[in-house]
């Protein structure tokens, strides 16, 4: 197990060069392997433990934003029976609590548009979660500048001095992911995790990636009509919240195209889970509503 290996390491620069991506949630895992002892069990306690929490989270993230409790359940459900959530919720990895850490993002985004504050919370949040995962942190950042321009949007007539406010959050966020990427990434990611990933970044038929991401976040075969189906519901009646759900994705494939993230992996595609779960719950809220 990778993930546990910097336990073994030799010296502290070699656990350090160990930790790659997710140094967080790696030096976490070592902590509880190291107490627990060498079991695979206490290795795989925080990822179980996250995906386990992750439905629960999608039900106070979707009731936070005021949803009705039919929209927070099947958003909760969708987490819960995510075939690639479900799968990894018991494998030594950072996914699940990627996914938790994206439900709480929106949740505090959706706070932040709702009371016109700038989201230094959301700001944090996106800080802590670089530390986490490097996915998590480009989800939670991606949701911090969609947020981002919202605020702009709604104060484009006022002073300098509020717009200046309201950028405030990300401009501090661009400031610390490019630190974090100078000191850190840059330097201590390996070659060979890129080498790793290259048959699995945007394939050409950008269609075949989504299809299999959609695949592994709803048990449902083809999947992604549903999703495309709710992300037209969405953008036709909370435009706002459209947005906040679809930069992350807008950026993983971003990322993908530059051959810097892998994308139609499965796994590697949880952190953008709580984008398709919560837009499944909007569209279900609006028309209910509606109805």
């Amino acid at each position: 197990l990778w993930v546990v290996a910097p336990s073994q390491a030799s010296g502290v620069g070699d656990a350090i060069d160990m930790l790659v991506t997710t140094p967080a949630f790696t030096a976490a895992v070592n902590v509880v392997y190291g107490l627990a002892g060498p079991a695979s069990t206490a290795a795989q306690a925080l990822p179980f433990v996250a995906g386990v929490a992750g439905p629960l989270v999608a039900l106070a993230a979707a009731r936070s934003m005021r949803w009705s409790w039919p929209a927070a359940a099947v958003t909760a459900v969708v987490v819960a029976v995510a075939p690639e959530h479900v799968i990894h919720s018991t494998r030594v990895k950072q996914y699940t609590l990627e996914a938790v850490i994206g439900l709480v993002a929106v949740a505090l985004a959706w706070r932040s548009v709702r009371a016109g504050r700038a989201p230094w919370a959301l700001a944090a949040l996106a800080a802590g979660g670089t530390l986490v995962s490097a996915s998590a942190g480009v989800y939670a950042g991606s949701v911090l500048a969609a947020v981002t321009v919202v605020h702009l949007l709604a104060h484009r007539a006022e002073p300098r001095s509020q717009l200046c406010e309201a950028s405030a959050p990300s401009a501090a966020f661009a400031g610390f992911a490019l630190l974090w990427w100078a000191v850190y990434l840059r330097t201590h990611v390996p070659d060979g995790l890129r080498d790793y990933w290259r048959d699995h970044f945007l394939d050409a038929d950008l269609g075949a990636s989504l299809d299999r991401m959609t695949a592994g976040f709803l048990p449902l075969a083809p999947a992604w009509p549903w999703f495309v189906l709710a992300a037209a519901v969405v953008v036709a009646t909370r435009p706002r919240l459209a947005l906040v759900l679809a930069m992350p994705v807008g950026a993983a494939i971003l990322l993908a195209t530059l051959e810097l993230a892998p994308l139609g992996t499965g796994r590697t595609d949880i952190h953008l889970l709580p984008s398709a779960a919560l837009a499944l719950g909007a569209a279900v809220d609006a028309v209910t509503r509606r109805a």
